[in-house]
């Protein structure tokens, strides 16, 4: 016979309810967005190649959304920190950072918290990628492109001690989540 604690043991087992494992947030989901706003740069950016925090303050503006969310549009923000930049430079060094997406839900809004890595880029040119650490698709891949009018207001840019360089340029892009 066995013992009382094994038969309550099995007993338990075999009347326990299934366990129910939470769905992912939206996991087999995918959205894309275009995205626009401006850019600063601290210190300026000037011809000596150097580190710099960039802050994305992003518009908002349309997604596609293939999620069950009913997300219509997104503003994009982030704070990259150690992203080596030059007005001459070709090469833009890798930086990283925290990016927020904040989603329009038919009027209500929703935030996605994000760990962002530059993995490439040129002068004017920046890819990012990264997950989503909190809020709406969390655990999912996030990729971006943006573009940041740089070059175009080299006038601002100098190798001397008094200038400031470029310190706010305009940026345009799309990013994706999924």
């Amino acid at each position: 016979m066995p013992a009382p604690v094994n038969v309550l043991a099995a007993a338990l087992v075999l009347t326990a309810p299934p366990a129910i494992a939470p769905a992912p947030a939206h996991a087999a989901a995918t959205i894309s967005c275009h995205t626009s706003g401006g850019a600063e740069f601290s210190p300026g950016v000037r011809t000596v190649r150097q580190d710099h925090r960039v802050d994305y303050f992003g518009d908002e503006r349309e997604c596609v959304d293939h999620s069950d969310l009913g997300i219509g549009a997104a503003r994009f923000y982030a704070d990259l920190r150690d992203v080596k930049l030059s007005c001459l430079a070709g090469d833009v060094g890798r930086g990283h950072g925290r990016a927020m997406i904040r989603w329009d839900v038919r009027g209500t809004p929703l935030v996605s918290e994000l760990d962002v890595t530059v993995t490439e880029g040129a002068v004017n040119t920046a890819t990012a990628t990264g997950m989503v650490v909190s809020g709406p698709f969390e655990g999912q891949r996030f990729t971006g492109h943006f573009d940041t009018r740089l070059l175009g207001r080299t006038g601002e840019c100098s190798a001397h001690p008094g200038s400031d360089g470029v310190r706010r340029a305009p940026f345009k892009g799309d990013f994706s989540v999924g």
